[in-house]
C-alpha cells in the first residue's frame, strides 16, 4: 500500500484523539478558570463528561495533566464530533441563568468567577485554542502510529 494509504487508516484515529484531548481541555477549563461552572455542593462540576462519538471519553473525575487519553477505536463515519456537558438535573438552568421558561433568574452565585454560560463562553473565547490543540494531538498520534518502512511503528521519540 501507498504512504498515503497508510496515513488514511489512521488519521481517523489521531482526529479522534486529538478531539478527546480538547474536549477535556474545555471541561478542564470550565471547571478551573473563571468564569466557571457554579459551585455549591459540587455536584453540577462533578456531573462533567466528554464524548467523541457517542463513546464517553473521560469525566470531571478524570481530569488531570493530559485527561483520560486511551486508545480508542475508528470512527463510524468521515467527522469527528465531541460533546462536552454536564449532566446534572440543573446544569440547564445554571448554564442558561434561569429556567426554560423565563422564571427564577439566577441573581447571585454562590461562588465568585461563577456565571451563566460557563460552556458556551469557554468554547467561543478558546476556540482557536482548542482547535489547534486537537490539531497538535492528532499530529502526534499520527507520527505514532504511522508505519516506518520497515513495517513496524515509530516508537515516542526518546
Amino acid at each position: 500500500s501507498t504512504k498515503f494509504g497508510r496515513i488514511a487508516k489512521i488519521m481517523p484515529e489521531a482526529a479522534r484523539q486529538g478531539m478527546a484531548k480538547a474536549g477535556m481541555a474545555l471541561l478542564r477549563d470550565c471547571i478551573m478558570d473563571p468564569d466557571t461552572v457554579p459551585l455549591e455542593e459540587g455536584t453540577l462540576r462533578a456531573s462533567g463528561m466528554v464524548f467523541v462519538e457517542d463513546q464517553l471519553i473521560g469525566t470531571s473525575k478524570d481530569l488531570g495533566a493530559d485527561g483520560p487519553l486511551t486508545e480508542i477505536g475508528v470512527p463510524r463515519k468521515n467527522t469527528v464530533t465531541v460533546t462536552v456537558g454536564f449532566n446534572s438535573p440543573y446544569a440547564v438552568y445554571q448554564h442558561e441563568g434561569m429556567r426554560k421558561d423565563g422564571s427564577f433568574v439566577v441573581e447571585n452565585y454562590s461562588e465568585p468567577g461563577s456565571g451563566p454560560k460557563f460552556l458556551e463562553n469557554k468554547l467561543a473565547e478558546n476556540a482557536e485554542d482548542y482547535m489547534r490543540l486537537a490539531a497538535q494531538e492528532a499530529a502526534r498520534v499520527a507520527q505514532r502510529l504511522l508505519p516506518t518502512k520497515g513495517g513496524g511503528s515509530r516508537g515516542p521519540k526518546s
